[in-house]
């Protein structure tokens, strides 16, 4: 087998923006889960890793920034332009309200 199973985290900056980070592990290594495949390696696991590191060294577990571009416009899309049919044709962003404004 080739290629490639992946964990991805999103991470919220102070901006609002995300950073997604990933983690990776040959398809060969992957595990059984139901219908699908998993990492081998837990979310917990690499999690617990990643929290070892520097910010220069976690900065490389980053997907590439044309990559993180694409996905913040899909969320500001997704949630402030776009209208859902679930919500009356209202966009999410139309009913969020943030933790620290409630506090």
């Amino acid at each position: 087998m080739t290629g490639f199973i992946g964990i991805f985290w999103g991470i919220p900056n102070p901006d609002h923006s995300w950073s997604i980070l990933a983690d990776k592990s040959a398809l060969a290594e992957a595990e059984p889960y139901g219908d699908f495949l998993t990492s081998s390696r837990g979310h917990h696991e690499v999690w617990n890793e990643w929290q070892q590191l520097n910010a220069k060294a976690l900065a490389k577990k980053a997907i590439p920034q044309t990559v993180q571009d694409r996905f913040d416009a899909f969320v500001r899309e997704f949630n402030a332009e776009r209208p859902h049919e679930a919500l009356d044709m209202k966009c999410p962003a139309e009913f969020y309200t943030p933790l620290s404004a409630l506090l």
